[in-house]
């Protein structure tokens, strides 16, 4: 073959693939309602100097995809907030009941509007006697709990918060117990967060994520195929490594007790502290495991079931407020989803369901 003919049908295969990528592109356009582009990597973020990054503040930035179509709205410090251009005093005002709420992606309610998080959920329906509630949503996507330790000993206690509920998400041993900034390399470039520096593969990377034959086709394996291997999940990439799921009862306590001390040095000891449970998607929906398959658990979602069991269990004998809504959400499950497919987060009925579980046992604090 002449290299002419080689060149030719180089130049036609471009032309092909260009022209089922247009297709594809123009399909999740009119299906969807928005731009692929859009749907992961948001260029919500802006650097920050007591925990590297936080949401943008002030943020109107409308979020659609194949699952989903919600608006998110920041306020002056880059809370969650109800509408836009909110203002979000560190001062707490007198006969307020101030609860800030820290954590990652589901605390932010990424894939909800603000009205069906659980925190907002959380906060109607609290009642303290002649105070009012009010909430302060810190949660950051892909932030963990050491970051936000950081932010809290240098800023957040100025807020003067009178309980703090930190959110644990997948691994209920991920419970990061000091402020420590080592082996952290995230960066913020145009809005878009880096685990590190972007070089031009990652760069790369993130282009070919928003191509439309790359993304149907992993929607495909993802629907089709489903591994017996799975990886340790979705949505921790910036948590250090957490100990091993076959630590010890002392293992399991230990890290919660030193986060409550934490937080009592850099607060003061007159506040709560609580602590949220949220299990990875598969484990509510088995049906799921493909979604989880290339980033890594190599548990079932009956093991991971039994070891949240264990660890509320252990808790509980030691005074430790967790809220564990596992088995609320696999009951509720048969009925709709508690969580979308594509993405790993809460639908608004698994938003509820958490929610629901919280109140009681948060108002029991509040009124103490």
């Amino acid at each position: 073959m002449t290299l002419r003919k080689v060149f030719f049908y180089m130049v036609l295969l471009a032309l092909q693939i260009a022209l089922v990528e247009g297709i594809l592109q123009a399909y999740y356009r009119i299906t969807n309602g928005d731009y692929l582009a859009k749907r992961v990597d948001l260029p919500i973020f802006a650097p920050d100097p007591y925990r590297i990054y936080r949401v943008q503040s002030n943020l109107d930035y409308k979020h659609h995809t194949n699952e989903f179509s919600v608006t998110y709205y920041t306020d002056n410090f880059g809370f969650r907030a109800a509408s836009p251009n909110k203002e979000t005093n560190i001062e707490k005002q007198d006969g307020k009941y101030r609860i800030m709420f820290l954590g990652p992606s589901f605390n932010f309610g990424t894939a909800n509007n603000y009205e069906d998080i659980f925190i907002t959920l959380i906060g109607d329906g609290l009642v303290a006697p002649d105070t009012d509630i009010e909430v302060i949503n810190v949660g950051t996507p892909s932030q963990p709990p050491g970051l936000q330790l950081c932010w809290l000993q240098d800023l957040g206690y100025k807020f003067q918060p009178d309980m703090i509920v930190q959110t644990v998400y997948g691994n209920p041993l991920l419970v990061e117990t000091t402020c420590d900034f080592s082996g952290f390399q995230p960066v913020v470039r145009d809005g878009h967060l880096y685990s590190r520096e972007p070089t031009y593969m990652l760069r790369f990377i993130a282009k070919a994520k928003q191509s439309a034959i790359v993304f149907y086709a992993w929607y495909l394996y993802q629907t089709v195929i489903t591994p017996e291997k799975m990886e340790r999940g979705l949505g921790t990439d910036f948590y250090k490594q957490g100990p091993q799921d076959t630590v010890d009862s002392e293992g399991i306590i230990k890290p919660y007790i030193d986060y409550i001390n934490f937080v009592e040095n850099a607060v003061g000891e007159q506040v709560k502290t609580a602590f949220m449970y949220i299990p990875y998607g598969y484990v509510v929906h088995p049906e799921d495991r493909a979604r989880y398959a290339h980033k890594g658990v190599s548990i079932t979602p009956d093991e991971m079931r039994a070891l949240s069991a264990r660890n509320k269990s252990l808790l509980a004998d030691n005074s430790i407020i967790y809220i564990d809504p596992t088995t609320a959400l696999v009951d509720k499950a048969a009925d709709s989803r508690m969580y979308y497919f594509l993405d790993i987060h809460f639908t608004a009925a698994g938003n509820k369901v958490l929610a629901d579980q919280s109140i009681p046992v948060l108002q029991r604090l509040v009124i103490e």
